[in-house]
């Protein structure tokens, strides 16, 4: 069964109406029909095995049949603090860092960054979110990952949650695993930080140091900024 994504309180044996932008996808894209089942999440701990009621070109109504625990989240909530990269390459970070199961992306304005233009417009961040519901949805996901407005540096490293890395190209001491190595057990979030196409200038860099981060290195090759 297909499965997609719904912002709504689910509940078996309810008979609701599917939002418009769904209902055009399952009819005009996917070519469903009236009785197919699918099914239904909505970011929480269960799914929603649904029956299709009406479908049609202006709109459409499912009925909950049953309910199952969804495919647990991971255990510890990785942010991604992703600075802003060209349009094709920052779309593809959105969509496998949400399929590798990040809990949240947060745009980020570095000192190097180049897109700058239109970051904030809402038709390029609704963009965005189809982006982020599709990849859960393909992933099998509960729910997407929250999107964060963009902010510059500064602003993220002072909301940054739990422990804070930052791979960086010149780094040649502190590994990735060494990093990790070293958190507590009980830690439940990490914010990583992935800078932008020219990478991090050594201002930035020493100000992620201030701010408590562990700058490691992920090997001697530069890889380049696309997750």
């Amino acid at each position: 069964m297909r499965r997609f994504f719904i912002d709504r309180p689910l509940a078996v044996g309810e008979e609701m109406d599917l939002p418009a932008e769904l209902a055009q996808r399952l009819h005009r894209v996917l070519r469903l029909r009236t009785g197919e089942h699918i099914v239904l999440v909505n970011g929480g701990s269960q799914e929603f095995e649904s029956e299709i009621i009406s479908l049609g070109s202006h709109g459409g109504t499912a009925r909950v049949l049953a309910a199952q625990p969804a495919l647990a989240e991971p255990r510890v909530q990785v942010t991604l603090y992703q600075a802003l990269i060209r349009e094709n390459r920052f779309e593809l970070v959105l969509e496998k860092a949400t399929e590798l199961g990040v809990a949240a992306i947060v745009p980020v304005l570095a000192a190097r960054t180049v897109v700058r233009t239109d970051e904030r417009s809402s038709a390029r961040r609704e963009r965005w979110r189809r982006i982020l519901i599709e990849a859960a949805e393909q992933s099998e996901r509960a729910g997407p990952p929250t999107l964060g407005e963009p902010i510059d540096l500064q602003t993220a490293l002072g909301s940054a949650a739990g422990a804070i890395i930052l791979p960086w190209e010149e780094e040649r001491d502190r590994t990735l695993n060494q990093a990790l190595a070293s958190l507590p057990g009980d830690t439940t979030a990490v914010s990583l930080f992935i800078g932008p196409e020219g990478g991090y200038e050594d201002a930035e860099v020493a100000q992620a140091k201030e701010s408590g981060a562990a700058v490691v290195t992920m090997g001697r090759r530069v890889l380049r900024s696309s997750f």
